[in-house]
């Protein structure tokens, strides 16, 4: 079954997973989101999915059932596949996102994690050529006192910190960085 991301029934997280069901409840609230679908099974055929892909290149992105919660993030373990062309690229793509929901990184991480549901959906959208990106956390790296979370294992504060070094890494010299950060004391 293909689902588009403007239906409502793509908002129940348990139906579609984390990123597919916020991506939904974004459109449903009114905001830009480019147009896409969900497939919600591995193994839908080509015909089926060329019926359905939105025009130009493509972002194909794993919507995880167990991703995104307070216990765990999944940041980094479900594959993202960026610039897909054609039908044969995104149906290898699409497996790809597929298969990373049981890979063996993702499978100790829900282990370690307690054990939450296994498996996902994979979206299809088309992929907009930013002049920017970046990348938002709900938690600040470089705090060990959380107001909204009030334990943080220092270990997590120590792997989200590697994390970024990774990130400034490859991101290293393209274009300038710009760090905001919002109190929710004053927000």
């Amino acid at each position: 079954m293909i689902l588009s991301l403007k239906d409502r029934a793509a908002e129940d997280a348990s139906v579609t997973g984390g990123k597919a069901s916020a991506l939904a409840s974004l459109i449903a609230a009114g905001f830009p989101v480019p147009e896409g679908v969900i497939l919600m099974k591995s193994g839908e055929t080509e015909k089926e999915l060329k019926a359905h892909l939105p025009a130009g290149r493509l972002a194909v992105r794993s919507s995880g059932f167990s991703e995104d919660s307070q216990s765990a993030s999944f940041a980094g373990l479900y594959e993202t596949v960026l610039g897909v062309q054609g039908l044969a690229e995104t149906t290898a793509a699409v497996q790809r996102c597929f298969a990373s929901f049981s890979n063996q990184r993702s499978e100790t991480y829900r282990a370690t994690r307690g054990n939450g549901p296994s498996g996902g959906t994979v979206i299809v959208q088309r992929l907009i050529d930013a002049e920017a990106a970046g990348v938002a956390f709900t938690i600040d790296p470089e705090e060990t006192e959380m107001t909204s979370l009030r334990s943080v294992a220092r270990s997590t504060t120590a792997r989200l910190r590697s994390f970024i070094q990774v990130l400034e890494k490859k991101f290293a010299g393209n274009g300038s960085r710009r760090f905001f950060k919002i109190d929710n004391s004053t927000a």
